[in-house]
Parts: C-alpha cells; structure tokens; sequence
C-alpha cells in the first residue's frame, strides 16, 4: 500500500500540483481510495472527498469551493460524470513511477482535508482541518483506549465523514488491519453484517439508527455470536439507551463510544460504556484533553449547571476555518 501511494504521490508532483493544492477524490470506497488519501497527504496537498453517489450540482459547488487542481479517479471515463475541464489522474497512469517515499516536508498546521458541512443552516461551507489536528485525535484516541495490532477496523464511512480517517489512519498508523466491505453494504445492512462477520471485523463506527437495524438482522438471523466486534463508535446520531440495552444482550463484552462532535471538531467529547454497563440516560462525556468546552449564553457568557445554552469549542480539535476564511500556516 505505501508503495502504491508513493508513486501515486510522485505522479501528482510531476504532473505540476505543488504543496497546498487541493485536489478532488472522486472515487468510491474501496482500497483504491484509500491509497490515494495516503498519497495525496505524502504529496503535501489537500484532500477534497467529492463521493460518486452525491448529486453532480452539490459536487461541482464543493469543487469550485475549495478550488481544486485536478481529479483523482478510479477511471478517467468517471469524470465525464462532472463534466469538467479540471485534468483527470488515476493510479493506473503512474504505474511505472518511484516506490520510494517522497522528499516532501508536510507542514502539521496545513490542511489535510476539506470537508463540507450538511448546509443544514444554510449554504454549505468547507471546512479545513490540520495535519496536526487530525495526528492527535488518531493517536490519542488509539493510545487511550488501548486497541491493539490484531484490531480489524471496518471502513464504511464516506470520506466526506470525519470518521472515515479514524478507519484508516487509526489501524494503519499502528500496524493493524483495515478490512473495506462491498458497496452493496451501505444501503443493506444485512450485506454489512455479513462482511463484518466473514472478515472478523473487531471496530465499527456507525450511526445508531444503522447498528439498530444491524444487530435486530442478526438477531432474527441467529448470527449475533458471529461477530466478533469488540468496540463499536456510535457518532452521527444520538444514542438512545434502548440501543446501548440492547448492544448488551447481543454481545456482553463490547465496549461502546459515544463520541460528541462536527466537522469542525472532529470529537470534541467522547464517553466510554464499558462492558456491562447501561444506563438510562446517555452521556457524551467530557473533552479530549487538549479540548476545551463552555456552554455560554448569547453574550459568550459562561452559564450554570442545568441551563441550557450553547456549547463552544476550542483547543487542539478544532479546525483551520473555513475555505475563504480560514488562517493558512
């Protein structure tokens, strides 16, 4: 793999894209697509996910946005699909490239990735995250919670997720094994059962709503004791105590994340429901450290206990800004 990323990376370099370029991945999950975050990041330039199932208008705002230089596809014909003039690159282009890794300084403070916000308040808007940012919440949240290198960590997020570089960086920077299910998984979650089960899946970041579904298959199935899952991150939705029951009674010793965050934290708080423990109200625990969080009032003013307000962030989490506004290193 880290082969197959250096001469993907040496191939972008000679084709004229220089440290900070962003450029857009427009790929499906798949290993492919893993090789080429890697290689772009040993490239010194900026990830821009633009995933293939989204519609083609909100592809090419996200394009024209971030202001990429150039594709990087699967298949050249692919591109076709957005009907750019942007220059189109593939793996396959670069096949007699160097093995070795790049000579590229990576500045930590610059942008690893941009990833757009839902626009659920209005236009969308691209956020910037660090190298740095992302590096700690990788290590910590490895080191912290003790995985080890036999862990099996399944790769089901888009790449326009946050979550989907903890399935990556989180296995591959310590020595364990990312396992990508087949595209039929996303929308059926019977077929994601059945990957996770056949390829002893132990880590799994999914949505509750996703998991619910998932483990009541099983359930009916009689396959729950298949799995072989030993943590699960619930991120996206709120986790409901119904679900942590019944996490519970489908497989006793699983550790359960409820991971609080956005696009432009990442996890700002993360609470750990080790095995056998429940509860009838859920927690999304405390900051990372490094994090800090104030629940303020309208005039930034911090508020008390039991009162509603707003919760701000700050600290090593957070990222760079937004394209256009962001502070560049």
């Amino acid at each position: 793999m880290n082969e197959r990323a250096n001469r993907v990376a040496h191939g972008l370099l000679t084709a004229g894209l220089q440290s900070g370029d962003a450029i857009g991945l427009y790929m499906s999950r798949s290993v492919g697509r893993c090789v080429a975050v890697i290689a772009v990041f040993k490239a010194g330039l900026t990830v821009v996910p633009l995933d293939r199932s989204w519609p083609r208008e909100r592809l090419l705002f996200m394009a024209e946005q971030s202001g990429i230089k150039g594709l990087l596809a699967e298949d050249p014909q692919h591109a076709s699909e957005l009907a750019t003039d942007l220059p189109v690159f593939t793996e396959a282009q670069f096949g007699q490239l160097s093995l070795d890794n790049p000579d590229i300084a990576i500045n930590p403070k610059a942008a690893a990735w941009v990833l757009f916000t839902s626009g659920s308040t209005g236009q969308p808007k691209g956020v910037l995250y660090s190298h740095a940012a992302a590096a700690y919440r990788v290590r910590w949240f490895w080191g912290t919670y003790g995985f080890n290198v036999d862990e099996r960590f399944a790769h089901r997020s888009s790449c326009n997720f946050i979550d989907a570089y903890w399935e990556i960086f989180g296995p591959l920077a310590h020595g364990a094994t990312v396992v990508v299910p087949q595209a039929e998984a996303d929308a059926h979650p019977a077929i994601l059962l059945r990957d996770l089960q056949r390829h002893g899946v132990t880590h799994l970041v999914a949505v509750p709503s996703l998991l619910h579904t998932m483990f009541d298959i099983a359930a009916s199935a009689g396959t729950t004791q298949q799995l072989k899952l030993r943590s699960v991150i619930c991120s996206g939705e709120v986790l409901q105590p119904e679900l942590l029951a019944q996490l519970r009674r489908a497989l006793p010793a699983v550790r359960v994340f409820n991971t609080y965050g956005t696009t432009e934290t990442w996890d700002a708080a993360v609470h750990i429901y080790e095995p056998g423990v429940g509860g009838n109200s859920i927690s999304i625990g405390r900051p990372l450290p490094g994090v800090a969080a104030w629940v303020l009032d309208q005039q930034l003013k911090p508020l008390p206990v039991g009162v509603w307000g707003q919760l701000h962030v700050g600290g090593v989490g957070l990222s760079l800004g937004y394209v256009g506004s962001a502070a560049q290193p």
